[in-house]
């Protein structure tokens, strides 16, 4: 048995096209002005990933979000300074840490930035630490 294909109201139609062209004007162009970036990709902060060649190749800007995915009873990240994190020395004060296993860092300046992971011996011997470089707004081209 063959089924007649059904037919379309003008109206359902109209609504469709009204949609997708509201979906890709410029206003969402604009509306999206930073970008989020997984710590890691599908890894998510963790031993064993290398962080540096992670960041290669990506352009960070202040607006942007990074997101630390990880096991919170695992791991944990702070933000700390360039001679913290050549040499992994957790900062002394634990209640900068964040701890959820779902953090978002907001990028609020330019310039050099650097993550360690604070438990145990992740960052000095599991590798686990981030520097990336913030440039200017998107918008300030």
């Amino acid at each position: 048995m063959v089924r007649k294909p059904r037919s379309v109201s003008p109206q359902v139609l109209l609504a469709w096209v009204v949609l997708a062209a509201v979906s890709f004007t410029p206003w969402t162009i604009l509306a999206t002005k930073s970008t989020k970036f997984m710590v890691g990709d599908s890894r998510g902060w963790d031993q064993g990933v290398d962080y540096v060649t992670w960041a290669k190749g990506k352009t960070f800007h202040v607006g942007d979000k990074l997101v630390f995915l990880y096991s919170e009873t695992v791991h944990n990240v702070f933000k700390v300074t360039k001679h913290q994190y050549q040499n992994c020395i957790i900062p002394s004060s634990a209640k900068h840490a964040l701890t959820s296993g779902y953090d978002i860092v907001k990028l609020t300046s330019p310039g050099k930035k650097w993550y360690i992971c604070g438990m145990a011996d992740h960052c000095a011997t599991g590798g686990q630490k981030l520097a990336i470089d913030v440039k200017p707004s998107k918008h300030h081209h």
